[in-house]
Order: C-alpha cells, then sequence, then structure tokens
C-alpha cells in the first residue's frame, strides 16, 4: 500500500492504472483525492511516520520469513491449501503484481 499511494517513485504508475479505468469526468479530481485519503489512513495507522527505507527493509524480512517457513512445502500448514496459504498468495500476488 505504501508504495502504490506514498511513494512518489511509484505513485505515477498507480494514478495511470487508475485513471485507465476512470470516467473522463472524474479523471482530473479522482486520484488525488483517493491518494490523500489513503495516505491519511497510513499515517493514522503508523506506517507513514517510518522512513521510507524501514518500510521496504521490513516488507522485504516478511518475504524472506514467508520464504524461510515455507521451505521446500507445497503449503504452509498442511498438506492442502488452508486460508494461511491463500492469504500469503493473495499479499505476494499483490506485491509482484502491484
Amino acid at each position: 500500500m505504501y508504495s502504490r499511494w506514498v511513494d512518489d517513485e511509484f505513485w505515477p504508475l498507480t494514478k495511470q492504472e487508475l485513471i485507465s479505468e476512470t470516467p473522463a469526468l472524474l479523471i482530473l479530481l479522482m486520484p488525488n483525492l483517493v491518494r490523500n485519503s489513503l495516505i491519511k489512513s497510513i499515517y493514522s495507522q503508523g506506517l507513514g511516520v517510518i522512513a521510507k527505507t524501514q518500510i521496504y527493509d521490513f516488507a522485504i524480512e516478511a518475504i524472506e520469513n514467508l520464504a524461510s517457513l515455507l521451505g521446500d512445502k507445497a503449503y504452509f500448514v498442511t498438506e492442502r491449501m488452508t486460508q494461511y496459504d491463500a492469504a500469503a498468495c493473495a499479499t505476494l500476488s499483490n506485491l509482484l503484481n502491484g
């Protein structure tokens, strides 16, 4: 969420994706209104006051921990998919495809 909405390096990509699905009338107002609302939310959660490098370092550490936990297994907990696998898949997919 931070990289898409707060980080100025990635915001243009997010904005372009957002306006590609937006009616022309809303293109001028909506992207910045949405961004400002999400930035406020990020700050209210405490994430916005942490240095950018710390946020990305934390994300890398979290991914490394997931990889270590998964190891060479197909799933995190059992021999079949659980809600934990689905949550990890959705989160990692979001990171990779975001």
